[in-house]
């Protein structure tokens, strides 16, 4: 696969968390020094070519700041740092906030949540959202044979607090990486593949990608080398968000007339691994459109049943 520069980003520190707006109009990421005082968030402007630079929330010294992306539906971004756990329990993991549409730091931390691996290891890796605002994680732990995909249930707060509200992370699946690859870039592509970025443990600068199914986790087809290997990446994002399905039944008339009787229908969506949020019943007397609705779901591989 082949990279290309569209922009250098500003000198200064260190910068992750990649997290770039709908359609490609914008892109932020953080400046990730560890110093309280000089927590920076850098906001380019695709249409002029620009960077700016913008107060970002300060997580406090020494926090390290990896993982970013843009939620489509609220248009905030997202950037978080990676704790460490141990070899039983997993690091936590702390989002701070920015509204990307008045460019200001939201206050405070919006949210916490468990790695989905356990190592006593400092974590890598990047967050993506979904079309319907759930967050997905992929990470790995340095100088340990650990990496995973996790989920988290959408919408994430807008708003921050003193120790912000504590998610649940689901396990989409666990990846053998007995190379000690650093699992750091995680994106949608519009045909609702999601995609995951690794590289080579130094001194390589091999960077890859590796499709996705992201119903279940199953890794797709092999990964291909980027073309580019002057550095070894260290974040990945998109524009585009992946394509979802919700089902919902359009009744012209009713058989019978009471809830308790068998005149109801029920929704689904299968295929391509969905097991979860994919199914709907019917209730009550009324026509027209129901509000029960199946999902939303990923539209990738998945068919439609009635």
């Amino acid at each position: 696969m082949t990279a290309t520069v569209v922009s250098k980003i500003p000198q200064g520190g260190m910068t992750n968390a990649l997290g770039i707006l709908p359609g490609g109009t914008g892109a932020y990421l953080v400046n990730r020094t560890g110093t309280a005082s000089s927590i920076v968030v850098h906001g380019y402007d695709a249409a002029s070519g620009t960077w700016t630079k913008y107060p970002g929330t300060t997580p406090g010294d020494g926090v390290v700041v990896v993982a970013g992306a843009i939620d489509p539906a609220s248009r905030i971004y997202y950037y978080a740092a990676l704790g460490t756990g141990t070899t039983t329990t997993p690091g936590k993991v702390t989002v701070y906030g920015f509204n990307t549409q008045t460019n200001t730091a939201i206050p405070g931390v919006i949210a916490t949540f468990d790695l989905p691996i356990t190592s006593r290891f400092s974590a890598n890796g990047d967050i993506a959202f979904d079309a319907s605002g759930n967050l997905y994680i992929v990470t790995s732990a340095n100088s340990s044979n650990n990496a995973a995909i996790g989920v988290v249930p959408g919408p994430l707060p807008t708003t921050g607090s003193a120790t912000g509200v504590a998610l649940t992370d689901t396990l989409l699946t666990t990846i053998n990486n007995p190379q000690q690859r650093q699992y750091n870039g995680i994106a949608f592509n519009n045909n609702g593949e999601l995609f995951i970025e690794f590289s080579s443990p130094a001194p390589s600068t091999a960077t890859f990608l590796q499709a996705v199914n992201p119903n279940n986790g199953a890794l797709i087809g092999q990964a291909k080398q980027l073309s580019d290997t002057t550095f070894a990446s260290v974040d990945l994002g998109a524009c585009s968000t992946n394509p979802t399905l919700t089902p919902q039944k359009n009744i012209a008339g009713r058989f019978a007339t009471s809830t308790t009787s068998n005149d109801q229908f029920e929704l689904s969506i299968t295929g391509g691994g969905i097991s979860s949020g994919n199914t709907a019943t019917t209730t009550g007397t009324t026509t027209g459109v129901q509000s029960p609705a199946a999902g939303p779901s990923s539209a990738w591989r998945t068919r439609r049943t009635r």
